[in-house]
């Protein structure tokens, strides 16, 4: 848990595992993934969302860092010193050369300290190289100072990259679990999350809000008179008919089952204006409808209903039961109409849209 409540990402060097082909050992790190920014042990924990793991072999890392570009002749020896007491030699490069190395020659050199260990590497020469160069501190100091740096950007990149990738899958997990894979309007599981946030608002707040629940008139027809693909083609133009009545970004179009689709409309006591322009788009985009009873084009019936003054007593499951009422009352007053009900200090009232019929 060092991880989840430091914020720092830990590195257990030296692993094994159980399905290892090789004899290689390994890094494995663990990187803490928060819900949002956290600057306390106690808050990071409390927002924590999961952990990255990643396993990287010692070897592959070395061949991808400077290390490995030195010249013939040099044995690095990378050491774990994080605990004093007991210094661990991590893994060896060998030095590329059959010449035996020379015995106290060898120079140790720190690396930066990173993400809770510290490390250092021993750098060992051979006859070989002795032979051909003058000064080996200068080489050691050079190329270990850049190849260790290069080690653990290439080591960063990697975790991060990790990361990264893992983010953007959750987010775009996260999209396909509250969006209708049909019509891309938000899904039933997302309008109960945001109706139970935006009804809580609202009575927090004291402000209004409103829900629509709408219903395509004789869809099931429809679909038996132009065919089930051209009922998903009417599905979504009727999706993109709800998108452009909406004005805000808070405001939710939902495509709540079937035929049946929502909008909730936060901080709205006069709902009437969205619902007209709804209205107007199906009828201007004329969604051709042979068999409706009401209409030659595709229209709706609506149940509105709306809250004032953020009533406490009303659950999300008393809000939806209120829409479907009014909704009810719509069909059974020919269809293509709206029925509005007005929970005002826990009184329900129940009024007559003027707007009809549009056509």
């Amino acid at each position: 848990m060092e991880a989840a409540s430091s914020g720092t990402p830990q590195l257990i060097a030296g692993l094994k595992l159980v399905q290892q082909k090789d004899d290689a050992p390994l890094f494995f790190a663990v990187v803490p993934i928060y819900k949002q920014p956290s600057s306390t042990p106690q808050e990071r924990l409390h927002n924590l969302k999961g952990f990255v793991l990643g396993v990287f072999k010692l070897r592959e890392l070395f061949d991808a860092s400077a290390l490995s570009k030195r010249p013939l002749g040099i044995k690095m020896t990378l050491i774990d010193e994080s605990d004093p007491s007991q210094q661990r030699v991590l893994y060896v490069h060998e030095s590329r050369t059959s010449t035996p190395i020379v015995e106290g020659t060898e120079i140790r050199q720190p690396m930066p300290h990173f993400w809770g260990k510290t490390w250092s590497i021993l750098a060992t020469p051979t006859t070989s190289f002795m032979n051909h160069h003058s000064s080996f501190s200068t080489w050691v100091i050079a190329l270990v100072g850049g190849g260790s740096s290069f080690l653990l950007a290439f080591f960063t990149r990697s975790i991060l990259s990790r990361v990264n990738q893992i983010q953007a899958l959750n987010r775009q997990l996260k999209t396909l679990a509250q969006e209708d894979g049909l019509t891309g309007l938000a899904n039933r599981r997302r309008f109960d999350e945001v109706l139970s946030m935006e009804l809580s608002r609202s009575h927090r707040q004291k402000t209004s809000l409103s829900l629509a629940l709408i219903d395509i008139d004789y869809f099931k027809q429809y679909n038996d008179v132009y065919g089930h693909m051209q009922g998903d083609h009417c599905l979504q133009s009727f999706a993109e008919c709800l998108r452009k009545a909406i004005r805000r970004p808070t405001d939710l179009a939902v495509r709540y089952g079937g035929e049946e689709f929502a909008l909730l409309l936060p901080d709205t006591g006069s709902p009437e204006g969205v619902i007209l322009t709804l209205q107007q788009l199906l009828k201007r985009a004329g969604i051709p409808h042979e068999a409706s009873n009401v209409a030659s084009f595709l229209t709706a019936s609506i149940g509105v209903v709306t809250v004032t003054s953020g009533i406490a007593s009303v659950s999300p499951s008393e809000l939806i039961e209120h829409a479907d009422q009014a909704l009810y009352r719509a069909k059974n007053a020919g269809r293509n109409t709206v029925e509005y009900i007005r929970i005002s200090h826990e009184k329900e009232e129940g009024t007559r849209a003027l707007l009809r019929a549009i056509s």
